[in-house]
């Protein structure tokens, strides 16, 4: 048949015995024919062209659908005269997807074009008839990002929940593989990952290289996500800054694993065939090589979402990203690691906030691969600051300070998980002693007025145990006992050695306080001497370290000898007396109980003494009330310095008795009926 011909038709279908080579094509709809048809013993000749302009068109192919108008053409050419070369291309169309019948993308322009053999049917011994298959889609109207979240893996977190957006796409499809790429961009995107929502602008792009998907696998270089002007809302976050993040895929292959059935040399078609229904994240594998990764990120605080704990760890800032990306079986693996160098990071744990500007480095690594992985956190930061978060002001500035974390199972459930912390600060200078008077009761007798100290830090935490240190060394700390001045060295070494971290509950026991080079200056009396020392050890002591603190102690007492402790009381005396005599006295221990609640402090008993003479204390301090007795005994000569609310008085009248009788009284502080 060599023919001009121009005809109404009321079926395409007649194309499919041609098109379904083209990986399961199918061509419906009506039109007019329109050209020069050439044809001869089953095959399209030199010279075929043909023209069908339909006022209704659809092309399905796998599980979607395009319909609307547009037109057909099919050509064989002079110069290839071994080929056809067809064409589809739509003016206006839907893009369905045909088992929900869902609305995918609308617009106009997509088009499909391919290439094959001219026979129109092939014989049984005949190959194939489609060789190459190219689908073009211009920029088309995505009218509802959420009907893309069936693109997602099942068990990721990632939500497309609306917003109206564009898409542009092409691929090349030939017997055995495929390339091209899908962009997916939107200005008012809806996404969420588990409780935490946020609109913003979308760009996704995923780009593909497969020429040879069975044996060879998926080129993803060029892949890449970028949002920009997010705006992140949730129960937990609120409202914030508009935020912005980029992920590019730099360098990355990823292979697909076959299902049982499919070979290797498998043809795309068979190969599709093969893997249709099935969850394609499970059947990816990076094999040994790594993807890279490149991008920024002006708001870390998707890292709390991936490492929700029960230590109060959180963190915020922005970096630059690099990641190297393992994938076993869809899943991330060991040997996958992200690395952000900050451009300034905001870190709290615990009820302490740590404030870098600059320098450093986090990395977060998987440890344990899988659907739920144990994941590492390791942040390095200098030059930081360091406070409480209820303090204004930073009392530790210009320090490193290193900081690791084990997640493990890691969930987007929103719930607090097992997480391990090891914090460090390798030295740091507290410029500010008078901070930790927030630590002590209001109106406390004992002040620190200034001094500096250098801090040592270095503990680890689990959910229902902690163990380290916390050691802070001062020279000339001055303070105000009793309304009178003081100038120290004291040296701080907490061990903890148990406790509930989340509760900031920690056992200190074994735990030492040491003050040395003790000054004291009085209105009668003065003291200074470089050599006096007091020694605090720790036998039992429980601590909960948070505003207001609790503690609960019971400990050994050592002082070189009682000199600052009788200065202060014969200051009140107003002259030395015998007590003048027992500030000579070397080598005195004892014993000293305590606790503080609600800004209470408590000192059941504190005692200490040698053969010559006893010191001892108690009494109770609160904003409400202080009440207490000091106590001396030199040799067969007692005293006894009674403290009222401001009144003190010295009384030498069975001073001892009066002591061991006096119980601080918490009731006292009840308002009376």
């Amino acid at each position: 048949l060599d023919a001009d011909i121009r005809t109404d038709t009321e079926s395409l279908n007649f194309l499919n015995a041609y098109l379904t080579g083209f990986h399961g094509m199918e061509v419906s709809g009506r039109g007019i024919i329109d050209g020069h048809l050439s044809y001869h013993n089953r095959r399209l000749a030199a010279g075929n062209k043909l023209l069908i302009t339909a006022n209704e068109l659809a092309v399905d192919l796998l599980d979607y659908r395009a319909q609307g108008e547009g037109e057909i053409s099919l050509e064989v050419s002079v110069a290839e005269p071994e080929v056809l070369a067809f064409e589809i291309k739509f003016n206006k169309l839907d893009g369905v997807h045909t088992e929900s019948d869902e609305v995918l993308v609308t617009g106009e322009g997509l088009s499909f074009s391919g290439r094959g053999r001219t026979q129109i049917i092939a014989a049984d011994n005949e190959e194939k008839i489609a060789s190459y298959l190219a689908i073009n889609i211009p920029s088309i109207t995505v009218p509802d990002l959420a009907l893309y979240q069936r693109f997602l893996p099942e068990a990721g977190s990632l939500k497309l929940l609306g917003g109206e957006g564009e898409l542009e796409a092409k691929a090349e499809l030939t017997q055995f593989g495929f390339t091209g790429f899908s962009r997916l961009s939107s200005k008012a995107a809806d996404i969420g990952v588990k409780d935490f929502q946020f609109f913003a602008d979308l760009d996704m792009n995923l780009k593909i290289d497969a020429p040879e998907l069975a044996e060879t696998g998926i080129d993803v270089a060029g892949t890449y996500i970028h949002i920009d002007n997010a705006r992140l809302s949730s129960e937990e976050v609120a409202s914030v800054e508009p935020w912005a993040a980029a992920i590019d895929i730099e360098k990355g292959r990823v292979k697909l694993i076959l299902p049982e059935g499919v070979s290797k040399n498998a043809s795309l078609g068979e190969l599709l065939a093969g893997i249709k229904g099935r969850e394609i994240l499970p059947m990816l594998d990076s094999d040994n090589e790594q993807l890279k990764v490149r991008g920024v990120i002006s708001d870390l605080r998707w890292l709390n979402v991936l490492m929700k704990n029960k230590f109060n760890l959180a963190i915020r800032g922005a970096g630059e990203i690099s990641a190297d990306l393992v994938i076993d079986s869809g899943w991330m693996a060991p040997g996958t690691e992200f690395n952000i160098k900050p451009q300034k990071l905001i870190v709290e744990v615990l009820d302490y906030v740590a404030t870098g500007n600059g320098g450093g480095h986090l990395r977060l690594a998987v440890e344990k691969g899988g659907e739920n992985p144990d994941v590492s956190l390791d942040i390095e930061m200098k030059n930081a600051s360091f406070k409480g978060k209820d303090d204004e002001q930073a009392f530790v500035e210009d320090t490193d300070i290193l900081l690791q974390a084990l997640a493990r199972n890691v969930t987007f459930d929103g719930k607090g998980r097992d997480v391990d912390l090891h914090l460090q600060i390798p030295s740091a200078q507290v410029k500010d002693l008078s901070v930790y008077n927030s630590y002590l009761p209001p109106d406390s007798p004992v002040q620190i007025v200034d001094g500096q100290a250098e801090l040592k830090v270095d503990v680890s935490l689990k959910p229902e145990s902690a163990n380290g240190f916390v050691k802070l060394i001062s020279t000339g700390m001055h303070a105000v006992a009793d309304k009178q001045a003081l100038e120290a060295d004291m040296s701080i070494d907490i061990k903890l050695v148990g406790g509930v971290p989340q509760n900031m509950d920690f056992d200190i026991a074994g735990s030492t306080i040491e003050i040395s080079n003790v000054i004291v200056t009085g209105d009668e009396k003065d003291f200074n001497n470089d050599n006096w020392g007091i020694l605090l050890s720790l036998n039992k002591a429980r601590a909960v370290w948070k505003k207001p603190v609790q503690l609960d102690i019971e400990a050994d007492l050592k002082m070189t000898d009682s000199r600052p402790f009788v200065t202060m009381m014969a200051n009140k005396k107003g002259k030395d007396g015998w007590l003048g005599k027992a500030m000579t006295i070397d080598d005195v221990n004892g014993k000293v109980n305590l606790r503080m609640k609600d800004q209470i402090l408590v000192i059941p008993y504190a005692f200490a003494g040698s053969d010559k003479i006893d010191v001892g204390a108690k009494g109770i301090i609160s904003k409400e009330l202080n009440d207490g007795v000091l106590y001396a005994r030199f040799r067969k000569l007692h005293g006894l310095l009674k403290i009222n609310n401001g009144d003190r008085n010295l009384d030498i009248i069975k001073a001892r008795k009066k002591f061991d009788e006096y119980v601080p009284s918490e009731s006292k502080l009840k308002p009376k009926k």
